[in-house]
């Protein structure tokens, strides 16, 4: 018998979304681990660890099934102490992503200009339009030499 394909095996790796609650029943936190007792203990470790009380497994059959129902539960139950998945977070990381491509594009027009492009390709660059190529090398240069 051939040995299993891992990416198959991944498929059917059983992984839970857990639920952590506190001793009021306020739901704390949601995540989703192959290994939801180490998790626990994790998070017992945090700054808010003493507060919580219970925990509750739901089982999926793979990893990306339990990852998909715990996005799912965040957004829509609202754990006090989850950060990602949440409005906030995405917030935060769509503004880390233009900061990112802001900061990029400042790289790249730089280097564009340093290498002879025009004032029109250089400011393209910065208002972050599309076409400039990202391989600097099929930049234009001065004087018609490459680097």
């Amino acid at each position: 018998m051939s040995e299993p394909d891992k990416r198959d095996l991944r498929r059917r790796d059983p992984a839970a979304v857990y639920r952590l609650y506190g001793s009021d029943g306020a739901l704390l936190y949601i995540g989703s681990s192959h290994t939801p007792e180490e998790r626990h203990r994790a998070h017992a470790k945090k700054p808010w660890g003493g507060e919580i009380a219970r925990r509750e497994d739901v089982w999926y059959l793979n990893r990306a099934k339990a990852y998909e129902a715990e996005t799912v539960a965040i957004n829509t139950e609202s754990p006090k102490y989850n950060v990602m998945c949440t409005q906030g977070y995405r917030d935060a990381c769509s503004v880390r992503a233009r900061e990112d491509e802001t900061h990029r594009n400042r790289v790249l027009a730089g280097s564009l200009a340093a290498r002879g492009a025009s004032r029109s390709a250089v400011q393209g660059v910065l208002h972050g339009l599309s076409g400039v190529p990202d391989d600097l090398s099929e930049a234009p240069t001065s004087g018609g030499a490459t680097p």
